[in-house]
């Protein structure tokens, strides 16, 4: 794979800016936020090519909704699972390029932003830090101090839950005794149909 032309061509080209990351960050104070937000614009509306190029280079085993696990001991080869698409190749290699060219264009205005601040005296860097650490701990002191915890609540017995339970076996008792009645009430109904009537003479 590193001996193609199109993964050649993507790793010498590595030390070129990308034209359109650099057309979107504008300089500013905003720095790490404006370029993140660009390579996200730009990258996320490739998503979509790059499922469509890897649905036409690959083997409907990987896409089957079965899936494979790659075991290269049992003697997997990957390019086993490439179809032969040379245009569709050549169109992926282009796409994966220029997200490298992005990430290495943003690594580079990274290092040459903060990169010089590492030479810098230590004294320097940690008044810097002292500048933002104590004035956040003063704050946090002063809230400790000003806290005044509520009163302090004295829970009771929750009546209510025993008041529903026990309800709840009256009903329960009742509806029971009702059909209790009501079985009694039909053996008896049945005794009398069933005792034979006396004669008349």
């Amino acid at each position: 794979m590193a001996a193609s032309p199109e993964v050649r061509d993507a790793i010498a080209r590595l030390g070129e800016d990308d034209a359109q990351l650099v057309a979107k960050v504008a300089p500013g104070a905003d720095f790490g936020r404006a370029v993140a937000q660009a390579t996200i614009d730009l990258s996320s509306r490739e998503g979509g090519e790059v499922y469509r190029l890897a649905y036409r280079l690959t083997a409907p085993t990987l896409r089957d909704g079965m899936g494979h696990e790659y075991d290269g001991a049992k003697g997997d080869d990957p390019d086993q699972y490439l179809r032969p698409d040379p245009d569709a190749l050549r169109a992926f290699y282009d796409l994966e390029g220029r997200g490298l060219r992005r990430a290495a264009t943003a690594l580079r205005w990274w290092e040459a932003r903060f990169e010089p601040a590492r030479a810098a005296a230590p004294e320097a860097l940690v008044a810097r830090s002292l500048a933002l650490l104590l004035p956040y701990h003063d704050a946090a002191a002063a809230r400790r101090a000003s806290y005044h915890p509520q009163a302090e609540e004295h829970p009771g017995i929750a009546w209510g839950y025993p008041a529903v339970a026990l309800a709840l076996l009256c009903a329960i008792g009742a509806a029971v005794r009702a059909g209790s009645n009501r079985a009694s009430h039909q053996r008896k109904a049945v005794a009398a149909r069933r005792r034979p009537r006396p004669s008349r003479s």
